[in-house]
């Protein structure tokens, strides 16, 4: 069996889909996986619904971002990043950013909620209008004649005044004026100003650091898929700004936002051109069931490699069509040890053994019982 650091190190832009059903080895495989890219110079982002990373993001000196309703810090899911590049059939950056705006509202409305047409048009119109009326139109950041656009970090500049972001507010205004979309607002009132506003305000958190984590475990149970896709979002906006450092994602706990179409829609966009980005993206699931009942097997077919650690044998059933899984690999996930995977590139399958150093290993379990 090949040592995992000797496997895992062998691709520069990777994109993998975990799967595990017992014990914590999934969690120490994933942080294993994270120190040794962060080691090897590739910048680490980690979307962590449950805080398992926030102690060994100090102990690396990363950054910490708690979402929550008493937390300080804030994401504007509005805000558009300057010097974005276009992804592929994308007719311009303001296109892109309303349809993933429209995507947001339908997290938020929820799963159960069906929009009529009429409805659609109204939002996408009004997410539109509220742009305009910042200034940002198709053709990019309107400017008078006299204007010069500055780009100046992290701040659209227009003249010698910053750029001025919407925010949920504005869109709420917006969306109160049109016919169709006016009871939707109504019906996203607790994200504008009631319990869930946590993401009304101006962003004052950045991707600076090379080892950032976006922690949710403090916010209220029905706002993770929400908090999750925006976290996604934000942080692919930043990473199609143009600077191709090389990145890796890791969304843990992916099936919740395999819940709803729109967030699941979001992340098999990401899975499909990361790799443009010079990204990569681990996929992340503790439960192949849930995984696989809410669409994943999409999301499998847009990765290049699978990761399988010890599974439940009655879930085994949901990997045979995807994965073309034999009897005798069904026999070993089955009774795997401790730190044994699976692992498929392509056509090629691999067991591998999961070891760490002393350093290593006394990150991987930190915050956690060994």
């Amino acid at each position: 069996m090949k040592d995992i650091y000797e496997r895992i190190l062998d691709s520069l832009v990777p994109k993998y889909k975990y799967s595990e059903s017992w014990g914590r080895t999934k969690s120490y495989f994933v942080k294993l996986e994270a120190i040794r890219h962060y080691l090897m110079g590739t910048r680490v982002i980690v979307i962590d619904p449950q805080n398992e990373y926030r102690a060994i993001t100090e102990s690396l000196g990363g950054q910490f971002i708690n979402l929550s309703s008493n937390s300080k810090d804030r994401i504007n899911p509005l805000e558009i990043t300057a010097d974005v590049e276009l992804e592929e059939d994308a007719r311009s950056f303001l296109s892109t950013k309303i349809m993933d705006v429209f995507l947001i509202i339908q997290v938020m409305l929820g799963k159960d909620k069906k929009l009529s047409a009429n409805e659609k048009r109204a939002i996408l119109y009004a997410i539109q209008k509220m742009y305009e009326r910042f200034g940002i139109t198709d053709a990019g950041y309107q400017m008078n004649a006299e204007d010069e656009l500055v780009i100046n970090e992290e701040f659209i500049m227009v003249g010698n005044s910053s750029q001025k972001m919407p925010t949920l507010s504005d869109l709420d205004t917006s969306m109160r004026e049109i016919k169709d979309s006016s009871e939707i607002a109504k019906e996203l009132e607790p994200f504008v100003n009631g319990v869930m506003d946590l993401f009304n305000g101006e962003t004052n958190v950045d991707l600076n650091n090379d080892f950032v984590v976006f922690g949710i475990r403090d916010l209220e149970q029905s706002m993770t898929d929400v908090a999750m896709f925006i976290c996604l979002e934000f942080i692919w906006n930043k990473i199609k700004s143009g600077d191709k450092k090389r990145r890796l994602i890791i969304v843990d706990e992916a099936w919740i936002m395999l819940k709803n179409e729109s967030s699941g829609r979001f992340l098999e966009k990401v899975a499909k051109t990361a790799r443009k980005f010079n990204a990569g993206l681990s996929i992340v699931s503790q439960n192949v069931r849930d995984f696989m009942e809410n669409g994943g097997e999409s999301i499998i077919s847009n990765t290049s490699m699978q990761i399988l650690l010890k599974q439940n044998p009655n879930e085994l059933h949901y990997l045979e069509a995807v994965l073309g899984i034999t009897e005798s690999e069904k026999g070993l996930l089955r009774t795997a040890e401790r730190g044994e995977a699976l692992m498929y590139v392509g056509q090629n399958k691999t067991l591998v053994k999961i070891t760490a150093n002393d350093f290593e290993h006394q990150l991987c379990i930190s915050g956690a019982e060994e």
